[in-house]
């Protein structure tokens, strides 16, 4: 018994280094990208001729068709499409980097909505192989205190 297949939806651009990524969502068995919608007719024509999808005239309309979303470039829509995904609890990979493309009132606006639906919002974590990243890692897999830092042990107790 094989298992179904999610339908998902690419809402705006798609930048050079974040295509790799995408080519790589869509060759899973599993996954299949469906709709591409884009503020900009013509390139929401052109990604999805390019990822052989079809393009939506309407973000609402395939965000409610589609299972699960996959963010580009939104620009100038700002966080308003991933709270809408949010709403209608479909789960979001989001391309761009977060933390410098939204102000800290707009994440924290995603982090409410994300946790009242209960639906993952999987950010892109562009910092992830930066020195400092690394060595909180390295830090916190050694259980070393680290100031302002709450970390749960094993037996449940904080230090």
């Amino acid at each position: 018994m094989s298992l179904p297949t999610i339908k998902l939806g690419l809402v705006g651009g798609i930048s050079h280094t974040a295509m790799p990524l995408l080519n790589a969502l869509i060759r899973q068995q599993r996954l299949q990208l469906m709709e591409v919608y884009d503020s900009r007719l013509a390139a929401a024509k052109e990604n999805a001729q390019h990822l052989h999808a079809t393009y939506s005239q309407s973000l609402d309309g395939l965000l409610r068709r589609c299972q699960g979303v996959v963010f580009g470039e939104v620009n100038w829509m700002g966080n308003v499409p991933i709270l809408r995904s949010t709403v209608l609890q479909r789960p979001s990979l989001v391309l761009q980097s977060v933390y410098s493309r939204y102000r800290l009132t707009e994440l924290l606006e995603l982090q409410s909505a994300a946790r009242e639906h209960r639906c993952l919002v999987m950010p892109e974590l562009s910092y992830r192989w930066a020195r400092s990243t690394l060595r909180l890692r390295e830090l916190t897999a050694r259980g070393d205190r680290i100031p302002g830092i709450s970390m749960p042990r094993r037996g449940g107790d904080r230090i």
